[in-house]
């Protein structure tokens, strides 16, 4: 079979194989620490810890670090399949085999009673409005304890709801209605119970949707959103009694193509009232209230795995996910989405971005161009262009754009090669690639359609409109022949770096030279840019970025907040940002604060390392970066600025190595002079980019900015000394201090 009409095959069996992009979704698991891989559920408590129930017990995260929780620490039992803040915030934990922990914040208590069911599962709990407490169960109905708030040693009031009340013996879940009355998911369908009548009755109205209910949870509104086992949820509205369409069958049914029935396990309204749904194996299914749009995320873009148990949103509007078999997954938004060779690049090292006039996106590789239709079906977007093709080489490494719709591209190894905007097709250009070098660089069209080109020989320049051609050497005026990167400033001239000898300005007649002489202090300049004040910003390779305000340099490395001082791209975005590109991440530069934010894996750029000049602004407000691993769109309207400080925890304080009671003033013996401090600020937005600032008053002057989560102080004189702590989130937004003073 040819292979044309097999890939066609396999699409019309398997059509959402491929997918346009991917999503970043964090993952925490075994290996950092989680008790067991399936989380069955998630709270949060008033602490700010989160603390996510196991089949190998529960565990506590801080977004960093875990503590677990098992049967030597106090559980009923380890494998816990629901877990529940009541409003006096003790944790409830429900267990696979039918027994029940609390958690009064200190000590974890087995409540014991023969109403429990005996090695039958409790599936969840529910608090009413008056307090009590409902545990929904298998085969022993629905448990209802009316003090909850009881001390443990002290007998609760508990009463039972089972199929001999009119209710049944499996109970699912718990809701509540405008009324109060209660609902609840039984395995025979939804019963009410009327608090006037104190009678169960089945929700059977005319209107009811196909498909059997397989999940039942209340909406903001007290409306209830309803799961079917044909993969659609359903707004019920209490008030008209009419059923709403949230998410369909037809937009469900292929999500992910041989999982089996696709049954909705779980269901969240987030803050801004989109609907996260959960299908038995076949990932989640995002509504979104302000569009209306429909999003699936499964494996094929971006989820560890496909059986999702239960879904959580924190107070930064990150979506938490308890999956079975991977753990946790946190999904901080789509500020950034990639594309790589799982999505259909050719390669994942993206040297070039450029947009054409009919809207397609070319990627240069190492094995290629990839041409990418956004607007294309997943399976249809994607077009690779090789040497098979009419490329030169293989390795690209510049794409631009002229006013002709033209692009022109750039190769290591093939010189330089039109596409015909017009012709759709590639053209050699003879007359121009007599003159030009092997191993192009860089490129630029200037503003008079000019072609600038690159190479390891100097530059040659073509006039697009007249066809001449002029070559530039060191002969003629150049700091070094070795050219790395091109940039044309709002003045018209051209700055031209070189690879390790500094920078070339040309006016048009004169030639002017940057180097150690005259103040740029490292010569391996990787890409220049301007930015809105007409500062020229110098990337180097080793010596951070350089900024000139046509007098002087400044110095801005790593020590001043950059990631890393291998910059390797510098970019203005539409929105006069000024984006710095590293071996290590991305910075953006506040000039208002002459401080940097930086963008890290932990953000979504997991392609972290970016390439030479591998950047790009598109006409709708997005900047797309090449990276190591592939493309990475960052989408500003998606980028919510974090405005919640880290919430600042002090988790240790030891005195000589050995644990010691925190107060709010410590008085110590002169030989009590060893201070360990471990602490920790709770934000799962981005754990790796929160940074400390920590000082002792007494012993520093200033204040220090740190990653670590661990302060010591060894042999300290007798002093008075106060212990200040702020944590601060990547957004730059910073908590309230912590002050312990203490006295040795």
């Amino acid at each position: 079979m040819p292979i044309k009409k097999l890939i066609q095959s396999i699409l019309v069996l398997f059509p959402f194989i491929l997918t346009a992009q991917t999503y970043h979704f964090a993952n925490y698991g075994v290996k950092d620490g989680l008790a067991q891989s399936n989380v069955s559920g998630i709270i949060k408590d008033s602490a700010g810890f989160f603390w996510l129930a196991t089949d190998g017990g529960v565990s506590r995260f801080d977004g960093k670090h875990f503590t677990n929780y098992t049967t030597e620490d106090g559980l009923a039992d380890n494998n816990v399949s629901a877990i529940f803040i009541d409003r006096d915030n003790h944790i409830w934990l429900g267990h696979e085999n039918g027994t029940l922990t609390k958690y009064d914040g200190r000590t974890f208590t087995e409540i014991k009673s023969r109403l429990l069911p005996k090695d039958k599962k409790i599936y969840g709990f529910f608090q009413d409005r008056s307090g009590s407490l409902w545990i929904s169960t298998a085969t022993a109905g629905v448990i209802k304890i009316m003090d909850p708030s009881r001390d443990v040693k002290e007998k609760m009031h508990i009463k039972v709801y089972s199929g001999r009340d009119g209710l049944s013996q499996y109970v699912f879940s718990t809701s509540e209605d405008k009324e109060g009355n209660l609902w609840f998911l039984t395995d025979i369908g939804i019963k009410i119970y009327d608090k006037s009548t104190h009678q169960f009755d089945f929700f059977r109205p005319q209107n009811m949707p196909l498909g059997q209910i397989s999940y039942l949870t209340s909406d903001k509104d007290q409306n209830f959103l309803m799961g079917t086992t044909n993969g659609s949820v359903y707004r019920y509205k209490t008030d008209s009694k009419e059923f709403e369409t949230i998410i369909s069958t037809e937009q469900t049914v292929n999500s992910v193509p041989g999982a089996g029935p696709n049954f909705i396990y779980t269901i969240l309204e987030d803050k801004k009232g989109n609907i996260w749904a959960s299908g038995s194996n076949h990932g989640i299914y995002r509504y979104n209230k302000v569009n209306k749009s429909f999003t699936a995320f499964n494996t094929s873009n971006g989820l560890a795995v496909n059986k999702i148990k239960c879904i959580y949103e924190d107070s930064d509007g990150n979506i938490l996910l308890g999956t079975n078999g991977e753990g946790l997954e946190v999904f901080s938004g789509e500020k950034f989405v990639s594309f790589s060779k799982r999505n259909g690049l050719a390669d994942n090292q993206v040297w070039a971005i450029c947009k054409d006039r009919q809207g397609n996106f070319w990627f240069g590789t190492n094995e290629g161009v990839t041409i990418y239709n956004p607007k294309a079906p997943a399976e249809e977007a994607y077009r690779n262009i090789a040497q098979e093709q009419g490329l030169p080489s293989n390795n690209i490494r510049a794409i631009v754009g002229d006013k002709y719709g033209n692009l022109w591209i750039g190769t290591w190894g093939g010189k330089v090669i039109k596409y015909d905007g017009a012709q759709g097709r590639l053209v050699s250009v003879p007359v121009l690639n007599d003159i030009v070098n092997n191993l192009v660089a860089c490129l630029l069209v200037d503003k008079k359609n000019v072609l600038w080109i690159g190479t390891l020989e100097g530059i040659v320049r073509y006039d697009i409109n007249t066809q001449s051609i002029k070559t530039m050497r060191t002969i003629d005026g150049l700091v070094d022949n070795d050219i790395s990167c091109l940039f044309e400033d709002s003045k018209g001239q051209i700055w031209i770096g070189t690879k390790q000898r500094g920078i070339t300005v040309y006016d048009g007649k004169n030639y002017k030279k940057f180097n150690r002489e005259n103040g740029l202090n490292y010569g391996s300049v990787s890409s220049i840019a301007e930015d809105n004040k007409h500062h020229i910003w110098i990337g180097t390779e080793g010596g951070g970025a350089f900024e000139y305000d046509g007098k002087t340099f400044t110095s801005h490395k790593a020590k001043n907040g950059l990631l890393s001082d291998f910059i390797t791209l510098i970019n203005l975005d539409a929105k006069n940002n000024l984006w710095l590109g590293s071996n290590k991440g991305l910075n953006v530069y506040n000039p208002q604060t002459a401080s940097f934010t930086s963008y890290t894996d932990g953000d979504g750029f997991t392609g972290v390392e970016t390439k030479p000049r591998a950047v790009y602004n598109d006409d709708e407000g997005n900047t797309w970066f090449g990276t190591v691993n592939g493309a990475y769109k960052y989408n500003p309207k998606m980028d919510i600025r974090q405005s919640t400080p880290p919430l600042t925890k002090l988790l240790q304080f030891r005195v000589n190595l050995k644990d010691y009671p925190v107060s709010n003033d410590i008085e110590l013996s002169y030989k009590e002079n060893s201070l360990t401090f471990d602490f920790v600020g709770i934000s799962l937005s981005n754990p790796d980019g929160i940074t400390y600032k920590v000082r002792l008053e007494g012993y520093e002057d200033d204040w220090r900015i740190v990653k670590s989560n661990s302060e010591v102080y060894s042999n300290l004189p007798h002093n008075r000394y106060t212990f200040h702590l702020i944590a601060c989130n990547s957004s730059g937004v910073c908590s309230e201090p912590i002050d312990i003073k203490i006295r040795i």
